[in-house]
């Protein structure tokens, strides 16, 4: 699958720790996560995953994703497409079907 990506212009991104947010507010982490696909259509896993439960009773499976590559912010929107439990521990595997992703650079600190 990856030769295939390659030649229609996909991404395979990796990283270790991203937050989960839900309607604006901070709502987990996701751990040792892999992107893999293009901005408009993309798969992304985690190896374990913490979710606060709060959020998630009235909101349903929809997320956005912050994944941090350490030069830069990956900004993703998409829905969980495994069952999840949301009890503010540690869990096995998560997986997010993404329907859009963007980079946002972050800035350097300016030196003084």
């Amino acid at each position: 699958m990856l030769d295939s990506l390659k030649e229609a212009g996909g991404v395979r991104l990796r990283g270790e720790v991203g937050e989960v947010w839900v309607g604006g507010c901070k709502a987990g982490l996701v751990y040792k996560w892999v992107v893999i696909g293009w901005s408009a259509d993309f798969r992304m896993e985690a190896e374990r995953y913490k979710l606060y439960p709060d959020l998630f009773k009235e909101r349903g499976r929809e997320v956005s994703l912050r994944l941090n590559m350490g030069i830069g912010i990956v900004r993703a929107e998409g829905s969980i497409w495994t069952d999840f439990i949301a009890d503010g521990h540690s869990h096995r595997a998560l997986v997010v079907k993404g329907r859009r992703m963007s980079w946002m650079s972050q800035r350097a600190a300016s030196a003084t």
